[in-house]
Parts: C-alpha cells; structure tokens; sequence
C-alpha cells in the first residue's frame, strides 16, 4: 500500500478523529475526577491509576479505530471497499459532533476547576497573612514571688502573663505563650537551655515583691545566645496602675529590641486592686481546663466584675467560661447561649480591641451561629490584634477543618504548635486534626504515652476501635462511662463483648446511654460516636438529627470529610443537615 492509499485509509477509517476524540473525553474525564476527588475523599492514588489506565487505551482504541466503525446501527468491520466521500462525509459529522460536545462540556469544567484553584489560591493567600515572618523571638518565664505572704504566686504570675500580653501587641515579635515559657518555673535550667528548646532570641525573667496595695517588680532582659543581661529596672508601683505598669515595661523591652507597635496603643486605666486580683486568679483557675477550675474561675471573674464593672478583661473571662462549659457539655446549649450573649455584648460595649474577646466571638460564631464567614473574619481581627495567640490559631485551624480547608487548618496548628510547644491544650487540638484525617497510628504515637492518669479518651478509644485493637477500645470506654458515674451500664458493656463481641456492644452500649441522654445532656456527643463505628446507618442519622435540635456545639464536627463521614456524604438526610448549619 502506498503512503497515499495509506493516508487515504486513514482518512475513511477515521482513525485520526477517533484519536483526537478519545484524547479529549479522557482530558474530560481527568478534569471530572479532579473535581471530584477532594469532594468525595477518593484520593490521588484514584486519579493516578485513572490516568494510567487511559494512556494504556490510546493505542489499544487506535487499533479498534482501524478495524471497527462506530455507527448508529451498532459496531461494524469496517470493509476493505475504496474510499466513499459521501460516506465519509456523515462520519465526519458524527465525530465533529462528539468532538464538539465534549470540548464544550470539558471548557465548562476547566472554568469551574480554574474559579475553584482561584478561591483555593486565594484562601492560601489570606490564611499565608495572618502568619507573619517573625524577625525575632522572646519567652517571658515566670516571675518569682518574693513577698512575705507565700499564698501570692497567683499575683506574680498574672504580672509575668500581662508583661507577656502586652509584647503580642509589638511587628515582628514571636512571643512563646504563657503554657510553655511557664513550665520552666521552680526549675535549674539555663537560659541558653530555655532558649534552645523554645528556639528563642531572648528571655525577660523577673521577681514580684508584694505588700498591701503596692508591688515591685525587677526584670531583666538575656540574651540566650551567651547568656549576655541587656537590660534591667526595678519598677515600685500601686496595684491600681498595674496596667500601666505592665505597658510601661513591654515598651521599653521593644525599644531595647528596636520593635514597632502592630496598632496604637489601647487607652488604659487605673484599675480597682481588687478586681484586678480576682481576675489574675480566675485566669490560673481557667487554665487549667477542668470543670472543677472551670466553676471556680467564673466566681473569681463575677467578683472581679461587681468590683469594677467596666473591667473588660473579665467580661472576656466570663463570655469564654460558658463557651467552654458548652463546648464540654457541662450545660445545656440553652443556658450557655445567653450567658456567651450577654457577657459578649458587655465586652465589646467596654473595649473591641481585646483579642481574647474576639477569638470567644469567633467561637460563638461558628459552633452556635453556624456563621463561618462571619466566624473566620472574627478570627482573622483576633489574629490582627495578636499574631502570637497560640491557642487562637488552635482554634482557628479547628474552625477551617470543620470547612475542610486542611491546608490552611494545619498552617495554623502548626504555628500554634511553634508558639506554645508544651502546651496540653494546643496539642489535644492538634490531635483531634489527626483523628479527623485518619491519622490514628501518629495519634496514638503520641497521645497513648500521656495517657498514665488511666482516665477515658474519647481520641485513644477511637484511635484503637478504627486500628482494631478493641480490648483497649473497650477499656477506654468504660473508664469513660465509670468517669460519668453510669457504671452499671459498664456490666452491658463487658457481657455484650464477651458473648457478642466488638460491635454489638457499642450498640448496646449506645442504647442504653440513649435512654439516659435526655436527662444527661453529657452523653449526646458519645452517644454519636459509638452509633458511628458499630456502622449503625440509622442510629447515626437519628443522632444527626437529634444534635441539630439540641444545637450542639460538636455537631459541625461531623461535617469533615474523613473516614469517619465518608459512609454518609451521599445520604440525603446527612447533606440536609449539613446545609443546615451552612457546611454544605
């Protein structure tokens, strides 16, 4: 056959066509997928092995294109008879119009898909602002109580937390959190030791020496590369201008460090001793995060407000004590509600410029509004107002996980984690990122190590329920329940076990704490998460439902597209939910 008859073969087979119609339905199909595949968690791998299987039928499909017509009566050999341009010509038009179909479908996807990288490229934009390129660093230690009284630790160490505070406010300053530069306290170690394990420039460590209404404070400003003191002063104030005071120290360690303010300065104002010294120790009580500390922080931050009712740091104190007791289930969304409202609107009437009061605002938005828009340009004036919030951007990475921005989440966790490295509260955060995105292995790598109080973990029961590792699921579960004071139900739970195994005796056990949930507000979110990992279809969306009623604070948990919720993405009564609280 010569080049002209083969060219002319080539031509009546319609092998060239076909070839450029299967090349673009195969760029259709990729772009589909790549839609797709974030959407449904299908994976990379998916699209990986999708591309291979479609360079694989390109030769395989030019062959079929040789030998075979497509036609509207069916596939047909195509005939060894000469060149027919009629015929030809209606081929033509057939393929034309494949090829023009798919081309029009595959431009409308590449409009979408390029609309979609713009918004990612632009939410990467937004979140690579809010996490500045600090040019320096500094830990503020603990300062040592030197007052006759020894009951007075509280007092110093709200002094050192202030000084601290007050230092977020200066351009380019990292500023290791309270939690982590606290743990150094009572402790022989070196400067250069702090400075290493917190990778810090500088330390400012200092003494308080109270007596009555008046304190001096003696702070000293190291260098932890040699250990070098570059500046010291002895400060003797009134409790009454501790505000003062506090600014006036900050100011002048920036202007050893040649620092900028990030905004003017905020007004400040003389402030009744004793408001000031209820709020300090509400501030340690809350820290420590138990519901124990929780109540007694809230009465130390109510006596502080009827002393002085416009001290807004204890408004602040007040709205996060009921955002936190919804969030842990400690009352009913009910109760929670109006008080967050109430001391929320107090604080912004007195001061907007509270970082502190914004992140509870942004809080209140997302897990009881349902407002992540609103919520996030809360945060992002938290985070305006102080770029070193370690545990801001815990929670901000908490709120873009719940919208499935993981990229983002995980560039906030991982500067909280930088800005208060010991800190219990930031790393629980973090691991609750992990649980969500399946990493359980790296979860309990570093979670079980912590766990010798031998109290239930919710993150270790699922961890070792999704690795199958059941008899330690089980035990972590009853300690759970026991923590819950419904130990007769841990009996069920061990006889279901035994005779019917793993399974079974989570839906047991869900049952029986379902007919106690209505009186137990406690239990709805763990009620969940058994109905979840015994498969139970039915049960999971009934508590969907049932969460959304009782508005709980966990329920946009359930919107992160993970192992845990991919059995449900395409439930309609999941999606409806979901649209709900506008996570959808």
């Amino acid at each position: 056959m010569t080049l002209k008859e083969y060219l002319n073969e080539l031509q009546r087979r319609h092998v060239v066509k076909a070839g450029v119609a299967y090349l673009v339905i195969a760029w259709l199909i990729v772009q589909v997928l790549s839609v797709l595949t974030p959407a449904f968690d299908l994976g990379q791998s998916f699209l990986k092995i999708t591309v291979i299987i479609l360079s694989i039928g390109f030769p395989i499909w030019l062959i079929i294109a040789w030998i075979y017509d497509f036609t509207p009566q069916g596939i047909k050999k195509t005939g060894d008879t000469v060149f027919d341009a009629k015929d030809s010509a209606k081929k033509n038009v057939r393929l034309n119009r494949v090829i023009i179909g798919t081309l029009s479908i595959a431009l409308i996807l590449l409009v979408v898909n390029q609309v979609r990288m713009k918004e990612t490229y632009e939410k990467q934009v937004m979140t690579a602002s809010m996490l500045p390129d600090f040019t320096s660093s500094i830990a503020v230690l603990a300062f040592k109580d030197m007052s006759p009284n020894k009951d007075q630790e509280y007092f110093s160490d709200g002094i050192s937390e202030e000084i601290l505070n007050h230092l977020t406010k200066y351009k380019d300053l990292k500023v290791i959190s309270r939690t982590s530069s606290f743990t150094y306290k009572g402790k022989d170690v070196t400067i250069a030791m702090i400075g290493e394990e917190l990778d810090v420039a500088y330390v400012l460590e200092g003494s308080i020496r109270k007596s009555g209404d008046t304190y001096r404070t003696t702070v000293k400003l190291i260098d932890t590369k040699d250990g070098t003191q570059l500046w010291s002063e002895t400060f003797d104030r009134k409790i009454e201008d501790a505000l003062f005071t506090q600014d006036e120290i900050a100011g002048l360690v920036a202007k050893r460090l040649k620092l900028t303010l990030l905004k003017d300065n905020v007004s400040l104002r003389k402030v009744d001793p004793r408001a000031y010294e209820m709020y300090l120790n509400g501030r340690v009580n809350l820290a420590l995060q138990t519901p124990q500390g929780i109540d007694i922080a809230e009465q130390y931050f109510l006596k502080s407000v009827e002393i002085d009712p416009l001290f807004t740091p204890a408004f602040g104190g007040l709205s996060g004590i009921w955002i936190v007791k919804k969030q842990l289930n400690m009352v009913s969304p009910e109760v929670a509600d109006q008080k967050m409202e109430e001391y929320l609107a107090k604080a912004f009437a007195i001061d907007s410029t509270d970082a502190e009061v914004w992140r509870w605002q942004a809080s209140k938005l997302a897990n009881t509004d349902f407002n992540w828009q609103a919520s996030n340009i809360a945060m992002e004036k938290c985070l305006e107002f102080n770029p070193n919030f370690s545990e801001a951007r815990a929670f901000y990475a908490h709120f873009l996980m719940i919208q499935n921005r993981w990229d983002e989440a995980w560039e906030q966790m991982n500067r909280a984690v930088e800005l208060d490295p010991f800190s219990p509260l930031v790393q629980n955060f973090r691991g609750v990122l992990l649980l969500h995105q399946g990493k359980y292995d790296e979860f309990l790598s570093l979670f079980e190590p912590l766990n010798i109080s031998r109290l239930g973990n919710t993150g270790l029961f699922m961890s070792y329920s999704l690795t199958k590792q059941y008899d330690k699921a089980i035990e972590h579960l009853k300690m759970t329940i026991k923590a819950g004071g419904q130990e007769e139900i841990i009996k069920i739970l061990e006889e279901t076990y035994k005779s019917d195994g793993f399974v079974e005796a989570l839906n047991v056990t869900a049952d029986a704490l379902s007919k106690i949930s209505d009186s137990q507000y406690l239990w709805s979110g763990k009620i969940m998460i058994l109905y979840i990992l015994a498969e139970n279809r039915e049960k999971v969306l009934y508590w969907l439902e049932k969460m959304y009623i009782r508005r709980n604070p966990n329920l946009p948990y359930y919107a992160i597209i993970g192992p845990l919720t991919k059995p449900y993405q395409n439930e309609p009564r999941y999606i409806e939910i979901m649209e709900r609280i506008n996570l959808r």
